[in-house]
């Protein structure tokens, strides 16, 4: 049999998880731990993509579902950097969805971010946290 065409999900090889911001916390904590055992200098910095969602498996509206994965992914990254020690938050997704942004930052379709917006993402990330000491910026 030829493989089934791209673009095809099958519902039956998934299982729909909306994880908790506990149980992406306690995820986190054991996969940064994993990496720390092969590499015991190992440094994180966590960010949220501001790409929003397009759909949702849940019975809501998408923009309900976005809202609260993005909530949950920054209070999570939020509680690993305050808590760990080498993790740091880069503010990617204030950058870009923040209410005070410049105008520009996403396409027309609302779906993909500007070359503008990367761009200035990527300067204050290399005028950041890629110019600095790490130490400084972690918050744990």
């Amino acid at each position: 049999m030829s493989p089934e065409p791209k673009g095809v999900f099958k519902d039956d090889d998934y299982d729909f998880i909306n994880f908790r911001v506990s149980e992406i916390v306690d995820d986190m904590q054991a996969a940064i731990m994993t990496i720390c055992e092969a590499n015991p200098v190992s440094r994180f910095i966590l960010t949220v993509s501001p790409v929003p969602l397009i759909a949702t498996y849940c019975n809501r509206h998408v923009l309900v579902s976005n809202t609260y994965s993005k909530a949950c992914l920054r209070v999570a990254a939020e509680e690993l950097s305050m808590s760990i020690p080498d993790v740091a938050y880069f503010p990617s997704y204030e950058i870009i969805a923040g209410l005070t942004t410049a105008p520009g930052y996403y396409l027309s379709g609302l779906r993909s971010i500007s070359p503008f917006g990367i761009e200035h993402v990527m300067r204050a990330f290399f005028l950041g946290i890629a110019s600095t000491n790490f130490s400084i910026l972690t918050l744990g």
